[in-house]
């Protein structure tokens, strides 16, 4: 395998963030949709200086941090964003999270980029175990989640107030041996 496989798939590649697109991201995040999924305690819409900050953050080469921007092939246009952070060399554990613009949605393109952070995370970096959080409301993304390995393995009742109700926040993760068994070895 070739280093650049693990980065491009059928239909998606993840490559490094470059500064065009970050005014996309600020878009897809100020989008009231996009940012009612959204696992952080404070989604801050039209700060697009604040947006912009947060996303190089996401992006910094420190450690085992590591982001990409997801780009469709077809188009050569970028539909998203995955990053892993903290990562830990005994544990070798990360989390993971990814956005992917609305207009991609219920298209399995996610779903694809997924697989090649998990195929790096797991075959290149060699970490045991990635795991991330979604809403429990947020059912199109768990199902996306379980299509690409991951297991519910806990939940924080009513944790999380969106749109004048409490919901529950649903704990995910795979493991390497897991990640492997599904992809045949």
């Amino acid at each position: 395998m070739q280093p650049h496989d693990y980065f491009q798939s059928e239909r998606v590649l993840l490559r490094e963030l470059l500064d065009s697109d970050l005014p996309l991201f600020h878009k897809w995040w100020n989008d009231p949709e996009v940012a009612h999924y959204q696992v952080g305690e404070m989604v801050r819409l039209n700060q697009e200086q604040t947006n912009t900050e947060m996303f190089r953050n996401w992006f910094k080469p420190e450690g085992a941090n590591i982001g990409f921007t997801i780009v469709e092939r077809a188009s050569s246009e970028p539909i998203g964003v995955v990053n892993m952070w903290g990562a830990s060399v005994k544990n070798r554990s990360a989390t993971l999270a990814i956005l992917v613009a609305k207009s991609h949605w219920n298209q399995g393109l996610g779903t694809e980029a997924l697989q090649l952070v998990l195929n790096y995370a797991f075959n290149e970096l060699n970490l045991h175990r990635v795991e991330l959080t979604v809403f429990g409301f947020n059912t199109r993304a768990i199902r996306a989640y379980e299509k690409a390995g991951f297991r519910q393995v806990g939940r924080q009742r009513e944790a999380i107030y969106r749109g004048g109700q409490w919901h529950d926040v649903v704990l995910m993760d795979i493991l390497q041996r897991e990640f492997r068994e599904k992809a045949g070895g």
